[in-house]
């Protein structure tokens, strides 16, 4: 792809609990009212759903358009980056689904 092209495009990374790698990998990420939830990282990302008691996450690298990403501000971001450890905690929403295409780089992270 042309380097403007590429530029258009945000890496962010979304995990769910492993028994949901089976229907992603077939449908892609389903979005809820708010839509897709995404991090900067996958350290984040991984945080938000051990927090829920989930033991086994899986995380995806996603690219997705920029001009659709918006920063979501539903979390106590200097919390976060003091709980977790972490330099940065931005979490973003992406308004629409994300097809099996834009998943890449599944990683399985237990805690």
């Amino acid at each position: 792809k042309p380097e403007k092209e590429r530029s258009k495009r945000m890496i962010l990374y979304h995990a769910t609990a492993e028994r949901n790698l089976a229907d992603i990998r077939e449908q892609g990420i389903k979005g809820n009212y708010d839509g897709v939830y995404l991090a900067d990282s996958a350290e984040l990302a991984t945080s938000f759903i051990f927090l829920r008691g989930e033991t086994r996450v899986i995380v995806f690298e996603i690219d997705v358009p920029d001009n659709l990403v918006q920063e979501s501000f539903d979390h106590n971001e200097q919390w976060f980056k003091t709980q977790l450890q972490l330099d940065t905690c931005r979490c973003f929403t992406y308004p629409h689904d994300i097809p099996v295409e834009n998943l890449h780089k599944v990683s399985l992270w237990e805690r």
